[in-house]
C-alpha cells in the first residue's frame, strides 16, 4: 500500500568465479563437458524513502556442453559398453541449493491488530553435501539402464530476519535442510569415447527444520521438523578411469510436498512452504 517505497533499479555488479568440471573427446574435433561453478557479487543497497536494503547475490550453475575444436586431436574408439554392467557402489561430494516459495497471511498483534497482510517471498541458499550411493545397470548395445539407491547429508539453510526498529512486530523464520534418500532410475547412452550420459528420475525423502518467531512469547513460536516426499529428476556423465572405477559429475533437481501451519496467537498467521533443492555432485564409484 506504499507506492513510495517500490523500488525498480537495475545493477550491474563484479564478482569473482570458481569452477571444476570434466571434459572427454569424442572425435578429432568435437568433445563433451560438463561443468560446476559458482559466482559471488559484490553487495549492493536498493534505497527507497523509509529505508534501504541491502543485496548479496550468489549463483551456482552446472553446464553440459558440446563443443568443437577446429584442430584436429589425436582420437581412437574405445567402446566398450560391457564396462557399464554390474553392481557398483562409491560416494560424491557438492553443494546443495535450497529454494523455498513462501506464502501467507500476516496479522499485527496488540488490541488494535492490523491486517490480513499478504505475504510472498522467494528466499535460497546454499551448502556443502556429501553422500554415499549403491546401484546397478545394464547396457543394451550402447543403452544402459540402472536403478540406484543413495543417502546424503545436507547442511543448507536460508534464514529470513526483519528488525522493525521496535520491540515487537518482527517475524524471523528459517528453513534447514539435512538432506534425503533417494531411489533413482537411469537411462543412458554410451558415446564413441567410452563416456555413459545418462538422464535421471527418481523419488526422494527429505527433512526440513523450519522455524517461525513471532513476538515475545516463546510459546508461540513454531519449530517443527517434516519429513516429504519428492519427485526428483537429474542429469549426469561418467567416464572410465579404468575396467572397475569410474568418475562422474551430476545435477539433480527434486521438488517436494509443501506444507503449512498456523500459528497459536490471538491474531494468528497462516504460512505455506514448497521447497525445491538442487544438488550438484562430483563422485567416484567402483564396479564389480
Amino acid at each position: 500500500n506504499q507506492l513510495a517505497n517500490a523500488v525498480n533499479q537495475d545493477f550491474t555488479q563484479s564478482g569473482y568465479l570458481l569452477g571444476i568440471g570434466i571434459e572427454t573427446q569424442e572425435s578429432p574435433h568435437l568433445f563433451w563437458r560438463a561443468g560446476y561453478r559458482y559466482q559471488d557479487y559484490e553487495k549492493y543497497f536498493a534505497n527507497y524513502v523509509t529505508g534501504s536494503e541491502k543485496f548479496l547475490n550468489t549463483s551456482i550453475s552446472f553446464n553440459l556442453s558440446l563443443g568443437w575444436r577446429f584442430d584436429a586431436q589425436s582420437f581412437k574408439k574405445q567402446i566398450n559398453p560391457g564396462l557399464y554392467n554390474g553392481v557398483y557402489l562409491g560416494g560424491q561430494f557438492g553443494q546443495t541449493q535450497i529454494a523455498s516459495a513462501v506464502n501467507g497471511i500476516h496479522y499485527d498483534g496488540g488490541s488494535s491488530p492490523g491486517g490480513p497482510y499478504l505475504f510472498l517471498g522467494d528466499f535460497s541458499n546454499y551448502g556443502a553435501e556429501g553422500g554415499v550411493f549403491i546401484g546397478y545397470g545394464r547396457t543394451f548395445n550402447r543403452v544402459y539402464l540402472g536403478v540406484e539407491f543413495d543417502a546424503d547429508s545436507t547442511k543448507a539453510k536460508w534464514k529470513h530476519s526483519r528488525d522493525t526498529g521496535a520491540s515487537a512486530g518482527g517475524r524471523d523464520f528459517s528453513v534447514d535442510y539435512d538432506g534425503s534418500y533417494n531411489a533413482n532410475f537411469d537411462i543412458g547412452y554410451v558415446l564413441d569415447s567410452g563416456t555413459l550420459v545418462y538422464l535421471r528420475f527418481g523419488k526422494s525423502r527429505g527433512r526440513f527444520d523450519t522455524i517461525y518467531v513471532k513476538g515475545a512469547n516463546s510459546n508461540a513460536w513454531i519449530d517443527r521438523t517434516d519429513k516429504l516426499d519428492g519427485t526428483l529428476a537429474g542429469i549426469g556423465m561418467q567416464l572410465p578411469l579404468n575396467r572397475n572405477a569410474f568418475l562422474r559429475m551430476s545435477l539433480s533437481a527434486i521438488d517436494y510436498d509443501s506444507y503449512d501451519f498456523t500459528t497459536i496467537h490471538a491474531n494468528a498467521d497462516y504460512m505455506n512452504f514448497n521447497n525445491k533443492t538442487v544438488k550438484m555432485d562430483m563422485g567416484l564409484l567402483i564396479r564389480f
